[in-house]
Parts: structure tokens; C-alpha cells; sequence
């Protein structure tokens, strides 16, 4: 199964649980892990890389490994040569990473570490304060496929109804497709269960705790989203 065929529901999950966590996700209805480095609370690479293993032979669902900056929604504060060096210890491991296109220092060398490896890139933005306008959006998504970008990820904060419509609607009409958009905080959930049909080509739920404003359970995820017929 690959990464990029969606909508696909996206698990994020992290901590010492990890091998529980994901066959929850899994049961939940969960067709992709999404692994927060950032988000434990200390991270032994060499212990994180058996339990990686250990769920690609026991859940058997592709994973995505982050190293979310801090500014962007991360946990940890990590220097950019720290993050360089989990996401190169990772990446024999999964099959995808996401790395911010605010990452300018080590962008370059995760993008081609993960080409060489045949993994997914997944390039990101995610502003926490508001949703810029269009022509800021289309930029960025532009910027990242210029880089080689196999896929595209979009989430900003919607304060109103309209940041949210105005994403979705620029989800549907963006030429630089695979593209994922959310709207993060509580306006912004539904985005989570309708961007699919918009195009949005992942969206990510919880198993216990939300990594991120108005994610939902993933259970309560696909739910919804097999009323609008679009799993």
C-alpha cells in the first residue's frame, strides 16, 4: 500500500507505548502511523529503531517519521543537526519522512538521503497563528514540489469558518497535486473529515492524547468519514 494513494487516515502516536499505540491505531481504522520523535519525552534512537521494526512486522502499516521543529507545533527543541541525525537514523526504518519547508539548513540533506533510500518526502507548513492568503499558499506549494517534494502538506489555523472554506477551496483548485491541507483548532475539524473530498490526500487523527488543535480520535475519524463515502 502506498502513502501516497488517498485519502488515507494517518495515526500520529509517540511515547513508550509505541507497539500498543499503533495496533490501536490500526483496530481504530488507522491505514498509516505517523511516528512524533519530537513528541517523546527522551529518545533512545537505538531502542526507537527495534520498536519501528517491531511494528512493520506486527501492524505491517506504513509509517511516517517526523522531527516536528518547534515553531511549527513541535514538542522537543532540537538543533537542526540534532533532527538531522534522528531522521537519518530513522529513515532505513520507514517508509516516509515529513520535514518542514521552513528547514532550510538540512532540508537538502533529508531530501536526498530519503530519494537514495526510495523513501516518500513529504514536505510541510504549518502555521499556528492564522491562514495566510492564497497567493502565500500557492507559493508554498509551489516552493516545495520545486524541491522535489513527492507530496505536499498545508495546516494553518482557521479563526473562522472562512479560513476554512477558503483552504478547502484552494485544496480543490492547487495544480501542485499530491497535496494535504488541514485547518487546525476547533473551527478547523471538520476540515479534517471533508478535506478528502476536496482532494486532501491524508488526514490524521489521535489514538489517545491530540499532537495537534483539533484533531479527532482516529476511530471517531473513520466514522465520519465512511458517511461521506470517501474510505
Amino acid at each position: 500500500m502506498r502513502i501516497g494513494q488517498g485519502p488515507k487516515i494517518v495515526a500520529v502516536i509517540w511515547g513508550d507505548r509505541l507497539l500498543e499505540l499503533a495496533r490501536a491505531a490500526k483496530e481504530g481504522g488507522a491505514q498509516v502511523l505517523e511516528v512524533r520523535a519530537d513528541l517523546f519525552e527522551k529518545v533512545n534512537l537505538a531502542d526507537l529503531k527495534k520498536r519501528l521494526k517491531e511494528i512493520k512486522r506486527k501492524v505491517k502499516l506504513p509509517i511516517i517519521a517526523t522531527v516536528r521543529r518547534r515553531d511549527e507545533g513541535g514538542g522537543r527543541r532540537y538543533t537542526e543537526r540534532q533532527r538531522l541525525h534522528i531522521f537519518r537514523s530513522l529513515m532505513p526504518m520507514v517508509d516516509a519522512v515529513d520535514i518542514e519547508l521552513r528547514s532550510g539548513k538540512i532540508i537538502g540533506e533529508v531530501m536526498r538521503e530519503a530519494k537514495r533510500r526510495r523513501r516518500l518526502v513529504l514536505v510541510s507548513y504549518h502555521n499556528l497563528e492564522k491562514t495566510p492568503p492564497n497567493s502565500i499558499l500557492k507559493d508554498i506549494a509551489c516552493r516545495a514540489k520545486q524541491i522535489g517534494a513527492d507530496m505536499v502538506k498545508i495546516a494553518t489555523l482557521a479563526k473562522n469558518r472562512q479560513d476554512v472554506a477558503r483552504l478547502l477551496s484552494f485544496t480543490y483548485q492547487c495544480p501542485h497535486k499530491p497535496l494535504v491541507t488541514i485547518s487546525l483548532g476547533r473551527v478547523g475539524s471538520i476540515s479534517r473529515i471533508i478535506a478528502p473530498l476536496f482532494g486532501s490526500r491524508l488526514t490524521y487523527g489521535c489514538v489517545e492524547a491530540p499532537a495537534a488543535p483539533g484533531q479527532l480520535d482516529v476511530l471517531h475519524l473513520k466514522e465520519k468519514l465512511e458517511k461521506i463515502c470517501v474510505t
